[in-house]
C-alpha cells in the first residue's frame, strides 16, 4: 500500500510539472515572438530613416524575410526584392515559430503604405499565443483568431 501512495503522489507530481512546463514553453515562445518583432520593427524604422520612406512590398501583404516562393499567411508570398532591402538593416529576419498550416505560417507579415481603419502607412503582423496585452500590441487591431493564435496589426508609421 505504502509504495502505491508514493507511485500515485510521484505521479500526481509529474503531471502537475508536465502541465506547468507546458505553459512556460508558451509564454517563453510569446516572450521571444515580441523580443524578435522589437528587432525588426527598429530594422524597418532604420530602412526608413536611411531612405526616406518604407521598403517596397510591391502594393502587396509579404512574408518579411521569406523568398518569392515562400507562402505565409495563406496566399501571400515573400518577395525576393524586400529580402534584399532589408539585408543591411537585419540580415536574417527571424521567423515566429508558428505551427505550420496555421495562418501565422511561420512568418511574419509586412505591407507599405496602404489604409487599415483610419491609419495609412506601413504595418507589420505577428503572433501569440497568449492573448495579446496592449502595451505589446499599441495598435488597435489584435484579434484572436479561430487557428490559436492572436495577432496584432502593428502601425509602424506614415
Amino acid at each position: 500500500i505504502e509504495l502505491l501512495v508514493v507511485i500515485s503522489i510521484i505521479g500526481l507530481l509529474s503531471t502537475i510539472a508536465t502541465v506547468s512546463l507546458g505553459s512556460a514553453r508558451t509564454k517563453a515562445r510569446d516572450a521571444k515572438r515580441v523580443a524578435d518583432k522589437t528587432q525588426i520593427v527598429k530594422a524597418l524604422q532604420l530602412y526608413y530613416e536611411m531612405n526616406n520612406g518604407w521598403p517596397s512590398a510591391a502594393g502587396n501583404w509579404r512574408c518579411l524575410g521569406a523568398p518569392s516562393t515562400e507562402n505565409c499567411f495563406g496566399a501571400f508570398t515573400g518577395l525576393d526584392a524586400l529580402k534584399t532591402a532589408m539585408a543591411p538593416y537585419m540580415a536574417n529576419i527571424p521567423t515566429t515559430g508558428a505551427d505550420s498550416g496555421n495562418l501565422a505560417f511561420n512568418r511574419y507579415l509586412y505591407i507599405d503604405i496602404t489604409t487599415i481603419g483610419t491609419q495609412t502607412g506601413a504595418f507589420l503582423i505577428w503572433p501569440k499565443e497568449t492573448a495579446i496585452a496592449q502595451a505589446d500590441c499599441p495598435s488597435a487591431y489584435a484579434v484572436q483568431h479561430p487557428d490559436k493564435y492572436w495577432y496584432c496589426w502593428e502601425y509602424l508609421g506614415p
